[in-house]
Order: structure tokens, then C-alpha cells, then sequence
């Protein structure tokens, strides 16, 4: 009940954007209130038979009733506290010349301008114009008032105490109510700016690493560092152009994420950095940009993960494809490039080596640089490979990083269903 009284009431039109949702509950209670208060006062004026008021008032309860419409189905919000404000401003001129300065009429003058100053304006024109002329026509109707201090119509002192105490506790009142609606909208915007920040924020650190972040948020221009130690692996799927050019967009789609997932799982878990994916190829760093000293073991961990989390995605989606893994160890230079739509890159000749480690490994294999086989041949099963002409290179020794009993790592794979990718 409470929300439907609610919609009800308050429920704004399809026109009125968010940022115009404070002017327009102003308006909306204001006219409300102001309808009840001018309902009010018809029926006081007509019981002590003050009939110029008593017709104004009728003529005021009409004219806030098509407000309430105005505002609540077409909108206007703006034009309505403008009319709104000139209406209280001539009610009260006309309440003070009838009935004097002790009734307290004079006094929704600073409600108009607490009232206009709540709008949503596109310039101060319109709120600091309604702020003037409240102000001249208060202090004309008192000069009025001290030139002849005697009422035109006489009423009881009981009533005019009445009056009096009614109109300043219906000031304050509506005053506080349009305070609380400004604090909670503010509050309100607080709220919403600081969840578009950590939005703001999850998409910064989706981009670049947390550390590279805070340097790029502090002011730093360019950024760009050199690691004289660092891991470098590349994946890269098999037969992927087949299984693409066979599938519709979104299966495609929805078959690398069910492999990237995992690999972006694992690159968190063993505390590198996924640098970026270019089609169904899969970059990633260890050592870089926190330092790791032990970037090399940690990063044939991630190997030996992402190849056995491809085993099972690749059973599992039952799809004719594999994986070739290369790594390289050695210095590196990572930055920032770009202004628009900018990365976080790693550069250099280790760079190049883990590419053709990957591009020159047997489907299913992981191909390690002799710089990566030195760091980690006492900690983890290596092969020798035999010595291979690269590209770039020459001649050189490579090595493969053999895979443990796959049942033993079985339970050290994410809890991830590739199905769920379709």
C-alpha cells in the first residue's frame, strides 16, 4: 500500500531526467503542501468571513490543483515554481495589506526564495531574479504596513496570536522539508558518485595493474620501467582458424572466454600479470611491474595450470584444438602506450623470444628459453629439446617443461564449467 500511495503521488513522468528528480520533488510537495495550506486558509477566511481572502483562496487551492497536474503529468517543473512563487509572493502581499504584520504572512517571502533556490536552472538568472523581487516585495509591503500600521479588517487578538504562531511553524516546517529533501539528494548524489567511482576504478585496474594505476591517478604523464629480471609467457590456441571460421561469432566468443576466464583465474592466483589477449593468443608477465624474485617458478606454475585447464576445457566443450605455450626469461621494459584506449605493454627482446618459444612449440607442449630453463631446472622437470634455428636468434637451445601427474593438479584448477559458456 505504502508503495503504491508512493508511485502514486510522487512517481515522475517519463520526461524528467535524473538530475531534475530534486527540482521536481521540490515542486511536487511544494504545490502539495501549498494546496493543503491554501485549502486551509479558505476555510479560516470564510469562517471569520474575510471574503477577499476567502476568493483568493479558492481561486489558489484551483490554481495548485492544475499545478499538481502540470508537474506530475507533463513535467513542467520549472515554469510551475516560477507561477508558484509569484502566487505565494501576491497571497501574502494582499494577507499583510488586509490584515497587518502580526498574522506572520509576510514571512513566506523567505520561503520563496528557499523554494526557487532549489530548482535545477540553467543559469542563476531565474533563482537570483525570484530572489530579488521576494526581497523588494517584503520590504515594500512593510514600508506599506509602516505607513499605516492599522488593519483592514479587525479580528480577534486570540486569532491574530493564532495566525501568527500557525504561518511561522508552517514556515520553518516547510522550510525543514525542502532542507531534508536537498540533504537527501545530496546524499543520494554522493552515494551514486561514489559507485561510478569504484566503477570508474574496476575499470582503471581492469586495464592497467593497481600499482601502475595509482602512479597514472597521481599525475605521472609517462611511465615506463625497466626489469632487469622477468618471465614472459604467450599461449596460443591450435587450430583455432578452423574451429572460427566453422562457428558463429558468438560461440567464438564465448569458447575463448571459457579458456580466458581460467587463464585470467590463474594469473591472479599465482600473482602475475595478464598484460593482454590478441584474438586467441594470451600474454602474460611475471616480475613486472611488482618485482617477483621468483617471476620464473611462478610463471611455469601458470604454464603448467593454463595447459592442463585447457586439457579439460577442450574435453569438455569436445573441440578439436590444443594450446602452444612459450616462455622466456630476461629484461624487459614495460609502459604505458597510447593516449586514447592505452595499454599496459611489455617490450623487448625476452619479449620477442617468448613469442617464438610459443610459435615454434609442438601442440600441447610448453617451450622454455634457456634463460627460464636455468632459473627453474631445480624445482620443476625439464627436457631438452635439442638446439633449433629462431628467428632472430639463430641457433639456440630450447627446452620443454614437462607436465606432472595431471591427476594430482586436477584439484588445483579453478571450479570453472566451460559448458557454462553456452
Amino acid at each position: 500500500m505504502k508503495q503504491i500511495l508512493s508511485k502514486l503521488l510522487f512517481d515522475s513522468p517519463a520526461n524528467i531526467e535524473p538530475q531534475h528528480r530534486r527540482a521536481y520533488l521540490v515542486t511536487l510537495i511544494g504545490a502539495y503542501i501549498a494546496w493543503l495550506v491554501h485549502a486551509g486558509w479558505m476555510a479560516s477566511f470564510f469562517a471569520l468571513n474575510i471574503l477577499p481572502l476567502f476568493y483568493f483562496n479558492i481561486g489558489s487551492t484551483i490554481f495548485f490543483s492544475f499545478c499538481i497536474w502540470l508537474v506530475r503529468v507533463r513535467g513542467r517543473v520549472l515554469i510551475v515554481m516560477i507561477v508558484a512563487a509569484v502566487e505565494v509572493l501576491a497571497h501574502m502581499v494582499l494577507a499583510v495589506y488586509l490584515l497587518g504584520w502580526d498574522f506572520g504572512f509576510q514571512y513566506f517571502a523567505m520561503l520563496v526564495v528557499g523554494f526557487i533556490c532549489l530548482g535545477y536552472f540553467r543559469n542563476l538568472f531565474a533563482p537570483l531574479s525570484m530572489a530579488t523581487l521576494s526581497l523588494i516585495v517584503f520590504l515594500g509591503t512593510y514600508a506599506l504596513i509602516r505607513q499605516d500600521l492599522s488593519p483592514r479588517v479587525e479580528v480577534d487578538d486570540w486569532i491574530r496570536q493564532i495566525f501568527f504562531v500557525t504561518n511561522v511553524v508552517s514556515v520553518f516546517g516547510i522550510m525543514s522539508i525542502f532542507a531534508f529533501i536537498f540533504n537527501a539528494a545530496a546524499r543520494n548524489s554522493e552515494s551514486m558518485l561514489e559507485k561510478e567511482y569504484e566503477k570508474s576504478e574496476d575499470l582503471l585496474l581492469n586495464i592497467l595493474p593497481r600499482s601502475v594505476a595509482a602512479r597514472l591517478k597521481l599525475g605521472e604523464e609517462h611511465i615506463a620501467d625497466t626489469f632487469a629480471e622477468a618471465t614472459v609467457l604467450f599461449s596460443d590456441m591450435v587450430g583455432f582458424t578452423k574451429l572460427s571460421s566453422d562457428r558463429k561469432p558468438v560461440e567464438v566468443v564465448r569458447i575463448l572466454n571459457a579458456y580466458f576466464e581460467v587463464f585470467d583465474q590463474l594469473a591472479e592466483r599465482h600473482g602475475v600479470e595478464k598484460i593482454k589477449t590478441i584474438g586467441d593468443a594470451y600474454m602474460v608477465v611475471g616480475g613486472v611491474p611488482d618485482r617477483k624474485h621468483d617471476h620464473a617458478p611462478a610463471m611455469a606454475r601458470m604454464a603448467l595450470d593454463m595447459l592442463a585447464a585447457s586439457k579439460k576445457i577442450t574435453e569438455e566443450l569436445d573441440i578439436d584444438t590444443g594450446i602452444r605455450i612459450g616462455l622466456c626469461s630476461g629484461p624487459v621494459t614495460a609502459g604505458i602506450i597510447g593516449f586514447k584506449k592505452f595499454i599496459y605493454d611489455v617490450w623487448g627482446d625476452t619479449v620477442n623470444t617468448a613469442s617464438r618459444m610459443e610459435s615454434t612449440a609442438p601442440t600441447n607442449r610448453i617451450q622454455i628459453a634457456a634463460s627460464t630453463h636455468l632459473l627453474i631446472k631445480d624445482e620443476f622437470s625439464t627436457k631438452r629439446r635439442g638446439r633449433m634455428k629462431i628467428k632472430g636468434k639463430g641457433v639456440i637451445p630450447l627446452y620443454y617443461l614437462n607436465e606432472p601427474d595431471e591427476a594430482a593438479r586436477e584439484e588445483a584448477l579453478p571450479d570453472k564449467k566451460a559448458q557454462r559458456a553456452f
